[in-house]
């Protein structure tokens, strides 16, 4: 099944390292009332492949499974890989 995310026009290429700050829901979609695809806890390493005002698109590596969805842009760190 091929899934489309939508992206809001303020959004801009990331593709990088960030850590998840609090448990938080990875959403489907960046709203609030979107399904939940999973639960993310503290300290968790994730892919940041888009950021927006409010929501950051990012990509879970979960053992040979990759989960991509939404976070609230606040809960999570960026890391500067260079």
């Amino acid at each position: 099944m091929i899934r489309e995310t939508r992206t809001t026009p303020t959004q801009k290429p990331a593709s990088r390292t960030g850590i998840i700050q609090h448990v938080v829901p990875l959403r489907v979609n960046h709203a609030d009332s979107s399904r939940i695809l999973a639960r993310l806890t503290r300290g968790q390493h994730v892919t940041i492949l888009a950021s927006g005002r409010r929501w950051a698109h990012i990509q879970l590596h979960n053992g040979s499974k990759k989960l991509e969805g939404w976070v609230r842009k606040k809960y999570v760190r960026s890391q500067d890989t260079r």
